[in-house]
């Protein structure tokens, strides 16, 4: 069992943060399946923490009708998880996208099939939040926050990453810049481990 927890890290240590291509991904993916059906014991599986769909407000909306540039998901990842995913997906305001069950990350990651969408020409500030931190960042104007800087992402779009570092206190973080336009953004998180 140690050797399968050593094994599994070495495994993530190689899995690249950021996904440019399908195929290092399906290789990374296959790789970790191949190691765990060496274990009969083994109980690791994945676990999908958030899928939900967040509409941000622009500048000018927050800032004469009260809205929202900023936004905030709890990160509640599961004991025992050993490494976690997860993938935004930027959308217009109006865009009716929906993923389909096929389509979620859970089940991407499952069949060995990642796949960014790529819907808007737009972009959004990504943040890993401390929770101490979180009231701070949800007040539209208020830069005085900390955030995990490996994680930041600014002015960026559709995107897929992995993340070892664990813990209970994270917050998601999703900042709009756009002065004249809402959107919506997909997050999800995927958790491995052994549930």
């Amino acid at each position: 069992m140690k050797n399968l927890i050593i094994l599994t890290f070495v495994l993530c240590f190689s899995i690249p943060n950021v996904y440019s291509q399908n195929d290092d991904l399906k290789e990374s993916i296959t790789k970790l399946y191949k190691l765990l059906n060496t274990k009969k014991e083994s109980s690791y599986s994945f676990r999908e923490v958030i899928n939900e769909t967040l509409e941000v407000n622009s500048v000018s909306n927050a800032r004469f009708k009260g809205g929202e540039t900023r936004k905030g998901i709890s990160l509640n990842l599961p004991k025992n998880t050993s490494i976690w995913y997860y993938r935004i997906t930027v959308l217009e305001l109006n865009d009716s996208f929906r993923l389909r069950e096929n389509e979620k990350l859970v089940n991407q990651i499952k069949n060995k099939d990642l796949e960014l969408f790529n819907r808007a020409n737009e972009q959004i500030d990504f943040y890993i939040i401390p929770e101490s931190n979180i009231a701070n960042f949800l007040q539209t104007g208020n830069n005085n926050f900390m955030v995990y800087k490996n994680f930041t992402k600014n002015n960026t779009s559709d995107f897929f990453e992995t993340s070892k570092v664990l813990g209970d206190d994270f917050w998601i973080g999703i900042k709009n810049n756009n002065k004249f336009k809402g959107l919506k953004v997909i997050v999800e998180v995927v958790a491995f481990g052994k549930f």
